[in-house]
C-alpha cells in the first residue's frame, strides 16, 4: 500500500505544481533504523510462508525489533512535518500486534472477502502465524477493510494502515510543493500547507 500511497502523493504534488527533486532536500537522520526495520517485517512473513522455520519465538522477536527500530527512526525525525502520523499509524499497528499474541487480527468478514475458503480455515485454525480471527466487535483491533480486485493481490487494512496511508500521501505532496524546503531541509509544521 506504500507504493500506491506514495504515487497519489507525487500526482497531486505535481498536480499543485510541486517540484519531485524538493524530496531529496530533505535531511533524514539514521535512515537505515527505518529501512531495517522493514525489511525485518518482510524477513519474519517470507519466513511464515514456509520457506524457512527459525521457531516462533525468534520469529516473534524479529517482527517486535523491526517496530521498535522503525518508531525509533520515526521519533529520530519528528522534527519533519507531518512524522508525527506515522508514529500514531505505527505505533497503533504494534500495540494491536502485541494486544493480539503478536498476531495481526482480522475479521472473519474482511479474511472470507480478501482470501480464499482454504486460508481462511487456516487462520480460524490457527495455522496461519501471523494472522488471527478477532470478533467483528473488535474490529478496530485488527484488520477490518479489505480491498480485492483493485489490486494486484488482496490488500487488508488497520485503523494504523490507514493513518500511514494518509501520512504518506500528505507527506509526498507536501514534500514536493511547501515552499520552506531547502536543500537539506529539516522542516517543520507549515501553516501555508493546503492553503
Amino acid at each position: 500500500m506504500f507504493l500506491y500511497a506514495a504515487a497519489i502523493g507525487l500526482i497531486i504534488g505535481k498536480l499543485r505544481k510541486g517540484k519531485l527533486e524538493k524530496i531529496g532536500y530533505l535531511t533524514f537522520q539514521f535512515p537505515l533504523l527505518i529501512l531495517t526495520g522493514i525489511l525485518l517485517q518482510f524477513f519474519v512473513f517470507i519466513l511464515n510462508i514456509g520457506l524457512s522455520d527459525l521457531g516462533s519465538s525468534i520469529n516473534d522477536g524479529i517482527l517486535i525489533t523491526s517496530y521498535i527500530l522503525i518508531i525509533a527512526g520515526i521519533l529520530s525525525n519528528r522534527s519533519i512535518k507531518f512524522m508525527y502520523l506515522f508514529f500514531i499509524g505505527t505505533l497503533y499497528n504494534f500495540i494491536m500486534l502485541v494486544l493480539n499474541g503478536v498476531k495481526v487480527g482480522i475479521t472473519e468478514v474482511t479474511a472470507k472477502n480478501a482470501f480464499s475458503p482454504e486460508i481462511v480455515e487456516l487462520i480460524k485454525t490457527g495455522n496461519v502465524r501471523y494472522f488471527t480471527i478477532i470478533p467483528e466487535s473488535r474490529f478496530y483491533m485488527g484488520a477490518f477493510l479489505s480491498f480485492e480486485g483493485i489490486f494486484i493481490y488482496p490488500i487488508v487494512l488497520t485503523i494504523g494502515d490507514i493513518i500511514l496511508f494518509i501520512a504518506t500521501v500528505i507527506f509526498f505532496q507536501y514534500a514536493m510543493t511547501d515552499k520552506n524546503i531547502r536543500k537539506g531541509s529539516n522542516v517543520r509544521y507549515s501553516k501555508q500547507l493546503f492553503r
